[in-house]
């Protein structure tokens, strides 16, 4: 069975500051629930091609264009003692649209998350929505399946962590 979960979240910065941000793997501890202790244990960059409003906004932007992959560790609930690793790989991009990562290897049978990225006026005040769309199956057949409340808890519980941090994260 494939479970779903999205979340949305308006910020007012413009599109390309956002979208560089989140395209830099190296800000992904930064905006993960401090209490998965996410650590990337290796990278394998593949940068998208050139962007010349990207340079302008964030000179020393890394991106992780498609083919890109990470493996990290993280603990998956806040008091589990052990760590889980896990590798996905960038599989889509197009710059300051969307870009698609899918696991590689890890706690899911499957595992696809699409960020998306949309310019929007808030009250007056130029943005960008982010919207996140998360496709996973777990494990375990019906053991898997009974877990799937804990897990859509954990999911939303780490994306309103994000949400909290995002704003602050993105003024540096």
């Amino acid at each position: 069975m494939v479970h779903y979960f999205s979340a949305t979240q308006w910020v007012s910065y413009p599109i390309e500051r956002v979208f560089a941000f989140f395209a830099d793997p190296s800000n992904l501890p930064r905006i993960t629930d401090p209490n998965m202790k996410l650590r990337i244990d290796e990278l394998r960059l593949w940068p998208a091609p050139a962007n010349p409003a990207i340079a302008r906004v964030c000179p020393s932007s890394a991106n992780a264009g498609a083919g890109s992959e990470i493996a990290l560790s993280l603990r998956p609930f806040r008091f589990f003692p052990l760590r889980m690793d896990w590798k996905a790989r960038v599989v889509d991009f197009e710059w300051n649209t969307y870009f698609v990562d899918e696991q590689i290897s890890g706690p899911f049978v499957f595992f696809r998350h699409r960020h998306d990225f949309m310019p929007r006026q808030e009250h007056g005040v130029d943005g960008t929505t982010v919207v996140d769309q998360i496709q996973y199956r777990l494990p375990l057949g019906a053991l898997g399946l009974a877990a799937a409340p804990l897990v859509h808890h954990a999911l939303a519980s780490g994306f309103a962590s994000r949400q909290q941090r995002l704003p602050e994260l993105l003024a540096k």
